[in-house]
């Protein structure tokens, strides 16, 4: 995917350190984290972590939705829809009991920090 997309940031779970300095290794980075030295020149792999940014990825995910920022097509995405629909959240946290599919929550929660509405 590297050689193909060489501009592209891995937006990853930042809670396995391992897997996450795995990846900066991979592509020659500083393992040390700095979530203010974030771009295309100098970093690839973006950890992100959920226990201090889920609220806010929670709440910029829903905002791009309410304002139609996203379309996604019915054909291959069952799951992931269904997870938007049984998505419940108290106090902007993602209430994991009642939603199903919350890796897929979590994983467009993810992809979408990228975007921002301006």
């Amino acid at each position: 995917m590297y050689r193909k997309h060489f501009n592209t940031w891995y937006i990853c779970d930042g809670s396995n350190r391992a897997a996450t300095n795995l990846l900066k290794i991979k592509f020659g980075e500083s393992l040390e984290r700095d979530p203010n030295d974030v771009n295309p020149d100098n970093r690839k792999v973006v950890p992100i972590n959920f226990g201090t940014q889920h609220k806010d990825l929670l709440s910029h995910m829903q905002s791009l939705i309410a304002n139609y920022y996203l379309a996604i097509p019915e054909e291959n995405n069952t799951q992931l829809l269904t997870a938007l629909r049984t998505a419940w959240a108290k106090e902007l946290s993602l209430d994991k009991n009642v939603s199903v599919y919350n890796d897929l929550t979590d994983a467009l929660r993810l992809a979408l920090r990228a975007y921002s509405i301006k």
